[in-house]
């Protein structure tokens, strides 16, 4: 399973919340610098049958994480204060997935 910080959708990028393809998981309740944060989570199966390969991904939607484009992968060039509060929401995130 491989977990990924959503982007924001433009037309490049589209995760398809409306068609179906992920399924939503329970949310995730964390705490970021004293203020309570809901993570969303989807969940999407990637299978390459003649490769014998088969993926699942967690896909995490916050504010913190879709502030970022496609282009502009990394939480920059935002405050040294968000870029703390965006890694960790990610870091816990990544914890909360872990012990589930």
């Amino acid at each position: 399973t491989m977990v990924h910080p959503m982007v924001r959708e433009s037309s490049e990028v589209q995760y398809g919340l409306n068609s179906g393809s992920l399924r939503p998981e329970p949310h995730l309740e964390l705490v970021v610098d004293g203020v309570q944060h809901t993570v969303l989570v989807f969940r999407a199966n990637i299978s390459q049958r003649s490769a014998g390969r088969h993926v699942d991904f967690l896909l995490l939607s916050h504010e913190f994480f879709e502030r970022r484009t496609e282009r502009v992968i990394y939480p920059n060039p935002l405050t040294r204060r968000d870029v703390l509060r965006f890694y960790s929401l990610w870091n816990q995130a990544v914890g909360a997935l872990l012990v589930r």
